[in-house]
């Protein structure tokens, strides 16, 4: 899906579909980031990626993809 979308091998490509496309895997890729998912729903696991965020910090080492 993400080939078939991506701006830079489709010409027909969304872009905006395939940034969506790419941050639902950033999530259910990574086991505890899809487990707070799962478990919160996506505005927690927003706000969990969003935080590390803000503060320059990388996810834990167990919440990278």
């Amino acid at each position: 899906m993400s080939l078939k979308l991506h701006p830079d091998k489709n010409i027909h490509g969304n872009k905006e579909e395939f940034h969506q496309i790419a941050y639902a895997y950033k999530i259910l890729s990574n086991v505890e980031l899809r487990k707070v998912y799962d478990e919160q729903g996506l505005e927690v696991t927003e706000m969990i990626m969003s935080m590390y965020e803000e503060n320059g910090q990388n996810l834990p080492q167990e919440m990278k993809i």
